[in-house]
């Protein structure tokens, strides 16, 4: 995995991965969701953790208290597109209006420019980055992936949260319908678990 990524991180180096820095980086993707982002943001405020959430331009507008929370908390707020279509074969046109339309959410919402994208599925192509570069954002990916969207990995998201996660981490989790019990019982235990371990969290 590590090795792949490195390998992407040389053929498309406007891309983030991973970062240098000491810190791990917590990235919650699909939110605003109406039970789980105030759950999450309870773990991590109480714990003084920042985290970035990706959020779906939809969600935002359905739940606009939810993304002021998030914001007014202090973490990172990123573009996720619209409605989290596959953007891979996807027309320039159709690819600027996911991103933009949520940008303006964002923006009206929060009253803040954001600067982050991570495309659904981490489905991109060059001319999607050149996009992004015009509209001064970056791309955002993950090098770690627990994969608690499947719902059969939960029983074993404790062990391998903790085992993988090393400094300078960008680590790709979800705030949706599938994640939100995951992330009750779990959650928790898992960042006081790296917190005993001495790592230190940032957002993007």
């Amino acid at each position: 995995m590590g090795f792949g990524i490195d390998i992407m991180q040389t053929i498309f180096p406007q891309v983030i991965y991973k970062t240098k820095e000491q810190s791990i980086y917590l990235t919650f993707d699909d939110g605003p969701h109406y039970i789980g982002t105030e759950y999450i943001l309870k773990i991590l405020n109480s714990r003084k953790i920042p985290a970035t959430f990706f959020v779906l331009g939809k969600n935002a507008e359905k739940y606009p208290e939810l993304l002021t929370s998030t914001s007014a908390e202090g973490h990172q707020i990123g573009n996720h597109s619209y409605s989290h279509q596959n953007l891979l074969f996807k027309s320039m046109e159709c690819i600027k209006q996911e991103i933009n339309a949520t940008q303006e959410i964002i923006r009206n919402i929060v009253n803040k420019e954001c600067r982050y994208f991570r495309p659904p599925y981490g489905y991109f192509k060059p001319s999607m980055l050149k996009l992004l570069k015009m509209l001064e954002m970056r791309c955002v990916m993950w090098n770690l992936n627990i994969r608690d969207f499947v719902p059969k990995n939960h029983s074993t998201f404790v062990k391998r949260l903790i085992s993988k996660a090393s400094k300078g981490s960008i680590i790709l989790l979800h705030d949706n319908d599938i994640t939100v019990e995951l992330h009750k019982k779990h959650l928790a235990e898992v960042l006081d678990f790296l917190l005993d371990k001495g790592f230190t969290f940032n957002k993007l």
